[in-house]
């Protein structure tokens, strides 16, 4: 039985399949339909970041205008109490 030179394994263990299959994938990521959908993922990023701060934009609106009813039924509560009190005064 013959051996192998040791050079032979060498060129056996480093033969480029794996490293063309990761070229190819590579170049699919960056084809155009990948392409595309980034595109189109950063549209819809872009989107949602505009939502959300449209969302904390409502939220703020949403507690002034709580913190102002809040104001307004303290103010109604305070004036019924006395005229309530007003009313017990001059039974």
């Amino acid at each position: 039985m013959k051996s192998l030179p040791a050079e032979k394994y060498k060129r056996q263990a480093l033969k480029p399949r794996r490293v063309n299959w990761i070229l190819i994938c590579k170049q699919a990521e960056t084809g155009p339909l990948t392409r595309s959908m980034d595109k189109q993922f950063e549209k819809l990023f872009a989107m949602m970041a505009g939502l959300e701060q449209k969302m904390e934009a409502g939220q703020e609106e949403m507690r002034v205008a709580q913190a102002g009813l809040e104001q307004k039924m303290e103010a109604g509560q305070a004036g019924l109490e006395q005229k309530m009190e007003a009313g017990q005064e001059e039974m």
